[in-house]
């Protein structure tokens, strides 16, 4: 992928046992989009899942 982190990769395998998908997004549809990807599905069956989000920057509220 494009964020240099093969997570998927690592969850398949057996070297993630929780996963906290950074999900920094500018709108709603994206944030969306990134949480419904089948790697994504595939790994809350069966790993804990959180998710990160960015509440905000300095002079530019999310």
């Amino acid at each position: 992928n494009c964020y240099l982190a093969d997570w998927h990769q690592w969850e398949r395998k057996g070297l993630v046992e929780e996963l906290v998908l950074q999900v920094y997004r500018q709108n709603i549809q994206d944030f969306k989009r990134e949480l419904s990807r089948p790697e994504v599905r595939q790994a809350k069956q069966h790993i804990p899942f959180g998710v990160g989000v960015l509440a905000g920057l300095k002079g530019r509220p999310v």
